[in-house]
Order: structure tokens, then C-alpha cells, then sequence
């Protein structure tokens, strides 16, 4: 009797946890990734007259832009925690 008792009280016990509330499933709070990575890049300079060294002032110039927006790119990237195969030169200058 004891036995049978003991096996009653155990069935309803394991079928009373079983038959609970489900687990609440909290959605992740979304974090922004930092403002130097979300900065709208300035516009690209243009070149103060049709001269050589002009040109080349404004080529150089356009080229830092153009690098400074991949290090942007890469780093936002790496913050999304997205592959950055490619990005292990422009993180240098980040």
C-alpha cells in the first residue's frame, strides 16, 4: 500500500512540472552600433582647377576618402559580427 501511495504521489508530482507554463522567450534588446559607424561619409572634394597638381591633390584626396569609408564599412561589419574576410587591411587605418 505504501508502494502504491508512493508511486501516485510521484506520477503527480513529474506530471505537475511537466504541465507548467512554458518558458517566457524574451526578445534581445537591440543595441545600436556606435556613431562612428553610422556616419554618412562628407561628400568627396572636387579638384580646384583642371591643373596637374591639382588633379593630384584632389586623386589623393579622394582616395583617403574612399579608404577612410572602407575602414567605416568593416568596422560596422565586424560589429554585426558578419564575415570580414576581406577587411584585415582596412582595419588597420580604423
Amino acid at each position: 500500500m505504501k508502494n502504491l501511495i508512493l508511486w501516485t504521489a510521484a506520477c503527480c508530482l513529474l506530471s505537475a512540472c511537466a504541465a507548467g507554463i512554458p518558458p517566457i522567450s524574451a526578445e534581445p534588446i537591440p543595441v545600436p552600433p556606435p556613431a562612428n559607424l553610422t556616419v554618412v561619409p562628407p561628400p568627396l572634394p572636387l579638384a580646384k582647377s583642371g591643373q596637374v597638381p591639382d588633379l593630384e591633390r584632389n586623386h589623393q584626396a579622394v582616395a583617403k576618402a574612399y579608404h577612410q569609408l572602407a575602414a567605416q564599412m568593416c568596422g560596422l561589419l565586424a560589429f554585426l559580427e558578419v564575415d570580414t574576410k576581406g577587411c584585415t587591411q582596412w582595419t588597420k587605418s580604423f
